[in-house]
């Protein structure tokens, strides 16, 4: 794997290569870094080479900062940027012979990537966020949504109409 993929690595699991393995530390991330590291070891004892890349440069949303600019930072972090800055990353998966590529996420990166099978045959999204109807229409493979009975951005009714619009999608069905 090459040094640009290795920099952006902030957990992996199973062992494939146990120098990836960094700690990231903001404090304002913590709790959440806790969560996709007990989320990426749980996957990774389930035994799934688990990697989880840090997307966000460490520019994480700061929601306890009243100055904190939400317009400019969703801008800076839109999902194409992650889609691209995953490609790398995809392709040093399928160098070492990975064939099978899942993706999970919060909020709305993961819908960009399941609208294409060439880069990953599932998805979960853990907090859908403020994902549109079009980019569920979009989806291509297999995909698994897990909300919050109390979501804001993303309330039950939304969950069950997105449910029902990927259900009534063939190739998202029976791809897998």
């Amino acid at each position: 794997m090459d040094d640009q993929v290795r920099s952006r690595m902030t957990a992996i699991g199973n062992g494939l290569e146990p120098d990836l393995r960094a700690k990231l530390d903001s404090p304002m991330n913590r709790i959440l870094v806790v969560k996709k590291r007990k989320l990426a070891d749980k996957v990774s004892e389930a035994g799934f080479f688990v990697v989880v890349p840090d997307l966000l440069y460490g520019d994480y949303f700061d929601i306890h900062n009243p100055q904190f600019d939400r317009a400019s930072w969703l801008e800076a972090h839109g999902t194409d940027k992650a889609c691209e800055d995953t490609k790398p990353l995809i392709a040093a998966l399928r160098s070492k012979g990975v064939t099978s590529i899942g993706a999970a996420g919060f909020c709305w990166g993961v819908v960009k990537l399941a609208s294409s099978s060439d880069n990953i045959q599932a998805a979960v999204i853990l907090h859908p966020g403020s994902i549109t109807d079009k980019e569920f229409n979009d989806v291509k493979v297999p995909i698994a949504l897990l909300g919050a009975e109390v979501d804001t951005f993303f309330p039950l009714e939304k969950l069950k109409q997105a449910e029902e619009l990927l259900s009534s999608k063939a190739e998202v069905r029976n791809s897998c």
